[in-house]
């Protein structure tokens, strides 16, 4: 994409990924609460396209949950690929997670974001 538009004369693209971002120690958790949290996706013709194309089941399945660690690492491979703007969509798990992922995405910003 990026060459397209260098070729073109244009500026570079930007690419917005917008995901469910959680940063705890219960994924599997975490998962759940995405898929429960943002179930009104499922039900909307744009989305139900898109998770057929990449094979997703539920908003759980594209969330990036883990430790401070995991996520980051997540976020880093998606920047790796093209991302150049992040939209996390920060939900709780229950167990302090929404302070934990603000956190660690306020210390990525400079580099991410």
């Amino acid at each position: 994409m990026q060459d397209a538009a260098r070729g073109a004369g244009r500026p570079p693209a930007r690419v917005v990924a917008a995901l469910p971002v959680a940063v705890t120690d219960d994924a599997e958790a975490a998962r759940q609460a995405a898929s429960a949290t943002f179930a009104r996706y499922g039900g909307l013709p744009n989305y139900q396209r898109q998770f057929e194309r990449e094979q997703i089941t539920a908003p759980g399945d594209i969330a990036v949950v883990g430790d401070e660690a995991a996520v980051e690492a997540e976020l880093r491979a998606y920047a790796q690929v093209g991302v150049t703007d992040f939209w996390p969509a920060v939900f709780g798990v229950g167990d302090g997670s929404e302070d934990r992922t603000r956190k660690l995405l306020a210390s990525l910003a400079p580099d991410l974001v």
